[in-house]
């Protein structure tokens, strides 16, 4: 098996998980469809700040600096992800996508344009914030407004 861990996504959550794998020895691969990590991060709203506190939202292994404040703004944020992976030695792949997962005798394949990656397991650290859920309100039709998501 060549790789033990691939893991899909390089934001936040496969950020952690791979600087996590390094620190105990092992070489995730690490895949992410933009062009680099944290893109999401980067196309948010200009007034976004994080919703959580910095002591909790920092990544294993990469505390922010204590003088940002409480509730770091979304460039913040999306610059410290960049410097995350440097500082945590992650060498994600830009602009590879995923199409298929497929279970194998010893694994996974993860398979990508021209490409496959074969390992013992694979974290899908995807977020979910891409794909907006605009709820049905009982007689929003009424309402005679527009409704922002």
């Amino acid at each position: 098996m060549k790789n033990p861990v691939v893991i899909v996504g390089a934001g936040p959550s496969g950020l952690a998980v791979a600087g996590c794998l390094i620190r105990r020895g092992l070489e995730p691969v690490v895949l992410e469809r933009a062009d680099r990590v944290g893109s999401r991060w980067h196309e948010h709203y200009e007034r976004l700040h994080l919703h959580t506190a910095r002591i909790f939202s920092s990544l294993p292994g990469h505390a922010m600096p204590r003088d940002w404040p409480m509730y770091v703004p979304r460039a913040r944020f999306a610059d410290y992800l960049g410097d995350s992976a440097r500082v945590l030695g992650v060498r994600a792949r830009p602009a590879v996508s995923v199409e298929t997962l497929r279970r194998t005798p010893d694994g996974w394949d993860v398979v990508c344009a021209g490409e496959v990656f074969s390992a013992r397991a694979v974290v899908v650290a995807t977020g979910y914030n891409h794909t907006p859920h605009v709820p049905a309100f009982p007689h929003q039709d009424e309402f005679g407004h527009p409704i922002v998501h």
